[in-house]
């Protein structure tokens, strides 16, 4: 088999449980006599040769330099996620051979542009696309008492993860307790996601076990990992307070994961009893080296995937107490192989280790050689090669998807016209009649333009092809123009094109090639190329992203209107266009398609080109009305049965926080939402030339900050102490 695992984490190279697995796989797949392909990021510059020239990788691809050439995806906070994972997608489909398998990791939803390709295109064929679950962002946040923190950054990595994990050909997971999680959270079936245990290199013999004692304050007890709550590191320090005959030695990195954010280690430290040492990592040999010298190792996570830290702790024949609600209930057989523990409770650590460990301690010997022998038996890589074999054999005998017989349905193109002048208009509807799809239709709807040659435009207009038919109507705004030619449609789809837009050549046949893929969708949204339309330069390259709920207001994930529809959603569900909320009409018909629950489908593609222009409505009357038009979102477009409570808190927290939201459509940096009120007063200021103008310059930092990452941090930095300075002086002088 060629086979190819994607991961931004390289063991020794790259930090993370996901970047000890990788390369633990690519040893056992290449002993096998597999050809393993490595796709990943650059190392520290001084360490990329050595990373090209491990053993256990056939090849290694750079996304950096693969794809160098690819547009950064800059719309949303996660456009570092979408970045890698369109990268790696190019790398893999640069590489012109084909694989047998391709595997990604859930965390960071590395597979989210692949695994769309392959669903919705096949493009990846004849490879079997999987996604391994290990340890989804969401789940992190949660186990690590971080939800009080979990922002819209995390919450959009979190929803990429879900959709990638939702659509994954195949999935597998290591342990039967987190594909129970994930699989109850995300409404899968977990019978459809096979065990396949992570696979190490583990010394044939074991070392000596612990030698039997007389008593619980003998033991030298052990923790290693991370310094963090999902690991069950709060509940030691509690644990130990009731034990203060006995001493805990705490091993691994520290992090930010306190109440406030701030040090977990200088928390605890402060916090928690003397008997418990917090230490900085040890090198690798080093931690065996403790870990053999220990009776005890203690991993008593609340939450954990299959930690290898328990694995090569048992390895090491030492009795571990680990917690039940993790891949540890799994590894370890009570009593015999070890304990098991409520890793959320203090007071079930305190019972196991006076209670269980207590009455054991003759036979200490006994359950670190049963450990030493259970984890080589689980970890054999024998194991894991043949499960990833079964699984590239069953792809491969099943049978191909056919090819729909039915002919792509007819599309309805909808562009609203009210004071566009001929080349623009005219740009738009050429674009629409030039598509590689033929069956469609072109409805102009002109809303009442004021133009003193709109009739010779809209003339102009129907020549350009025969698909063309005017449509005329008192003016009534964006939003009642598309309303109108959704009364008139005849196609079984519609694509609402504005007249400032540009569709590219393929988009309605891409659109509709995703919908047969995704019959049971009922909207297909793409990506948008934004493009100044003064001298033509690229501006940003969007993505929509899925939907997630608490983000829905302050994202309008899903970008423009422009996207195809089935006629369904209109003539079957009854949704319209808000004409109340007109410029932000299309965040308002996302809105409902999120409270009815209807499916739709992102495809990883540019669908159409969007003009950036000063005297569009979004300039002319988005910007200084972003928070009343949010307020209306909340008011007419929320799910009601939430009821007026929490409508009320909705309303309140965009009013005081919804610039933010316009900010991160713009693209603009995160930093500018510190001061929500100076940024409001500049962006409703009267002077509209001074408003383009910042807005352009935000553009043109923007794209430097790409170039330069270092460079870019630094003037993110002084541009938003500049501006938080200059709001306070501007408040100052108002009071």
């Amino acid at each position: 088999m060629r086979c190819a695992l994607v991961s931004t984490e390289i063991g020794g190279f790259h930090h993370g449980g996901i970047g000890t697995y990788v390369r633990q796989a690519a040893k056992a797949l290449t002993a096998a006599g597999h050809e393993v392909w490595l796709v990943t990021q650059h190392p520290e510059p001084a360490r990329i040769d050595e990373l090209r020239t491990l053993p256990e990788f056939a090849q290694v691809r750079f996304v950096e330099e693969v794809a160098a050439a690819a547009p950064r995806l800059r719309f949303a906070q996660a456009h570092p996620t979408l970045d890698f994972a369109q990268r790696a997608y190019d790398a893999l489909r640069a590489a012109a051979v084909p694989f047998d398998y391709l595997e990604f990791p859930d965390y960071g939803a590395a597979g989210a542009v692949a695994v769309a390709e392959q669903r919705l295109f096949g493009s990846l064929d004849p490879a079997l696309v999987v996604v391994a679950l290990h340890s989804p962002t969401f789940e992190c946040w949660q186990h690590n008492r971080a939800l009080h923190v979990y922002g819209p950054h995390e919450r959009e990595v979190a929803a990429l993860e879900h959709e990638t994990i939702r659509h994954a050909p195949r999935l597998w997971s290591p342990s039967a307790r987190l594909r129970e999680l994930v699989a109850e959270r995300l409404g899968l079936d977990p019978a459809a996601i096979p065990l396949v245990r992570y696979p190490l290199q583990l010394p044939a013999t074991a070392p000596p076990p612990p030698a039997p004692r007389t008593r619980l304050a003998d033991l030298d007890f052990v923790f290693c990992g991370r310094i963090e709550p999902r690991k069950g590191v709060r509940e030691l320090a509690a644990a130990f307070a009731q034990l203060p005959e006995l001493r805990l030695d705490c091993i691994g990195r520290d992090g930010p994961t306190a109440p406030l954010q701030t040090s977990e280690v200088e928390a605890l430290r402060r916090h928690g009893p003397p008997n418990v040492r917090y230490l900085p990592p040890l090198p690798r040999e080093q931690l065996l080296a403790r870990l053999r010298a220990a009776d005890v190792v203690l991993l008593p996570s609340p939450w954990d995937n299959w930690p290898n830290a328990c694995l090569e702790a048992m390895a090491e024949a030492r009795v571990v107490v680990g917690g039940r609600n993790s891949g540890m209930a799994e590894m370890i057989e009570p009593g015999r192989s070890g304990f098991l523990v409520d890793g959320g409770s203090a007071d079930d650590l305190v019972r196991v280790l006076r209670h269980e460990l207590a009455p054991a301690l003759d036979r200490l010997p006994a359950i670190g050689a049963a450990a030493a022998e259970r984890s080589r038996s689980l970890a054999d890589p024998r194991h894991y090669v043949t499960a990833i074999e079964q699984l590239v054999e069953t792809h491969r005998r099943r049978p191909r998807r056919p090819a729909s017989p039915k002919p792509p349905p007819r599309v309805s193109v909808l562009v609203p016209y009210h004071r566009e002048d001929e080349a623009m208009v005219g740009a738009a509807v050429r674009s629409a009649a030039a598509q590689s799809h033929r069956d469609l239709e072109i409805l102009v709807v002109d809303d009442g333009s004021p133009r003193p040659d709109a009739a010779a435009i809209l003339a102009a207009l129907a020549r350009i092809d025969p698909r063309v038919r005017i449509l005329r109507k008192p003016n009534g705004g964006l939003a009642s123009a598309r309303n109108h030619a959704i009364e008139h449609a005849t196609g079984e789809c519609c694509f609402c094109l504005d007249a400032d837009n540009l569709l590219r050549p393929d988009a309605l046949a891409t659109a509709l090639q995703a919908l047969a893929a995704a019959p049971e969708a009922l909207a297909v949204a793409g990506r948008l190329q934004a493009f100044d339309d003064r001298n033509g330069t690229p501006m940003v390259l969007a993505e929509p992203l899925p939907f997630d709920r608490p983000l829905a207001l302050f994202r309008n994930s899903l970008g423009d209107a422009g996207a195809l529809f089935r006629a369904s959603v209109f003539r079957d569900h009854g949704l319209r266009y808000d004409p109340v909320v007109d410029c932000y009409s299309d965040w308002a018909l996302w809105l409902d398609f999120l409270r009815l629950g209807l499916p739709r489908v992102v495809v990883p593609r540019v669908l159409y080109d969007y003009r950036v222009r000063p005297d569009s409505m979004m300039a002319a009357t988005a910007f200084d009305r972003h928070l009343a038009l949010l307020g209306l979102l909340v008011e007419r477009h929320w799910p009601t049965a939430d009821g007026p409570a929490e409508r009320e808190l909705l309303t309140t927290l965009i009013q005081g926080w919804g610039v933010g939201a316009l900010v991160a459509a713009l693209g603009h940096p995160s930093d500018l939402w510190q001061d929500a009120r100076g940024l409001a007063r500049r962006l409703q200021d009267p002077d509209r030339r001074a408003m383009r103008v910042r807005d352009q310059l935000a553009f043109v930092l923007g794209r430097f900050a790409d170039r330069h990452p270092a460079l870019g941090r630094v003037g993110r930095w002084l541009v938003g102490s500049a501006l938080r300075w200059h709001g306070r002086r501007k408040d100052r002088r108002t009071t």
